[in-house]
This record gives structure tokens, sequence and C-alpha cells, in this order.
């Protein structure tokens, strides 16, 4: 008989050795999805920050409406005012 051959120097496997490697993928994993958050949240901050301005515009040009409109009223009464002073002196001579 043969003698059986040699067998080939091979490491046999340990799954307590993937440890580390299962360990070190899932913060790769961890760490990409947290930078897409972060990518995400600085999107969305710069959406609302133009959101923002553009509220604060509508607001000013509001102000800015409704404070002609009342110099406007203010005038129209005081002419109105005026008139009426004057009719009323000229009811009495």
């Amino acid at each position: 008989m043969n003698p059986a051959p040699a067998a080939p120097n091979v490491a046999p496997f340990r799954p307590a050795g993937l440890i580390p490697w299962a360990a070190a993928a899932g913060l790769a994993v961890t760490a990409i999805w947290l930078g897409q958050c972060l990518l995400s949240a600085r999107r969305e901050a710069a959406a609302l920050r133009v959101e923002i301005q553009l509220t604060d515009i509508a607001r000013r040009e509001a102000e800015n409406r409704l404070t002609a409109e009342r110099i406007t009223l203010n005038r129209q009464i005081a002419d109105l005012a005026g008139r009426l002073a004057a009719r009323q002196a000229g009811e009495h001579r």
C-alpha cells in the first residue's frame, strides 16, 4: 500500500477569526450611513435657510405695503377733515 499523501499546510476555518472583520465592516457601513445622514441634514438646513430668507422678504414686503396703505389712509383722512373744516367754516358765515 501506498502511504497517504501528506496534507498541505492549511489552517483550519475559525469563525472567531472573522469577528474583527465583521466589526470593521459594520463600522464602515455605519460611517457611510452617518455620512449620508450628515449630507442630508446639511441639504435640509440649506433649504430651510432659503425658506426663512424668502419668508422674511415676504414679511417685509407685507409690512411695507401696510405702511403705504396707512400713509395713504391718513392723508385721505387729513384731506377729508380739512374739507369738512372748510365746509363748516363756510356755513358759519
